[in-house]
């Protein structure tokens, strides 16, 4: 067991899909949850929702090791890109519920306490933040994510996309000011880059 541990993904990938064994994807797994809750965490304010998307998360990846994962060495890479599509899934959900909930019928206006309105305020920073986002071109997306989800340093960043250090850089800082520009507009001056 302890040998298994340190066995690199692709190897444990490799020896599941020789022998079936499911605790090969479980260890597997283990190693990478808690990068997981951490990028979910970072991306949804309410704790309720953290542990329910973790388990619905770790469950999903699962299923798609399960179906069959074809090893090209950046499994860290696709499981992030999962963690991503689920949480943008939920936030595009929440959105469609909240529109379609009549808003005269809630009555709160100012009864709401200061860590409800902080908390809604968060989200529709999140919100805002997520669709400036996917205005970026798919690289830009890439380099944010790496650098702010993945914490990987612009020397990590710039060899896993065979770019110059400085031409990342520079890359990531334009888009950032960018990003910050539109955030303005939309009224948001804190802007958690």
């Amino acid at each position: 067991m302890k040998k298994l541990k340190k066995t690199s993904d692709e190897e444990l990938l490799n020896l599941y899909q020789s022998n079936s064994e499911e605790n090969l994807l479980n260890i597997l797994l283990q190693r990478h949850m808690p990068q997981i809750r951490q990028n979910v965490r970072s991306l949804v304010c309410n704790k309720e929702d953290v542990e329910d998307l973790c388990q619905d998360i770790y469950s999903r990846i699962l299923i798609k090791l399960r179906q069959g994962y074809y090893s090209n060495g950046h499994i860290q890479a696709w499981i992030y890109r999962i963690v991503q599509n689920y949480v943008y899934s939920f936030y595009r959900k929440k959105k469609h519920e909240f529109i379609t909930q009549e808003l005269t019928d809630l009555n709160i206006g100012d009864t709401w306490s200061d860590t409800i309105k902080e908390e809604k305020e968060k989200e529709r920073i999140l919100y805002v933040l997520m669709s400036i986002l996917e205005k970026e071109p798919p690289q830009i997306k890439q380099i944010i994510k790496m650098h702010f989800y993945m914490e990987m340093t612009y020397m990590q960043i710039s060899a896993e996309l065979h770019l110059n250090k400085s031409t990342m850089a520079k890359r990531l800082r334009t888009a950032l000011k960018r990003i910050k520009a539109e955030m303005t507009q939309e009224g948001i001056r804190d802007c958690p880059f």
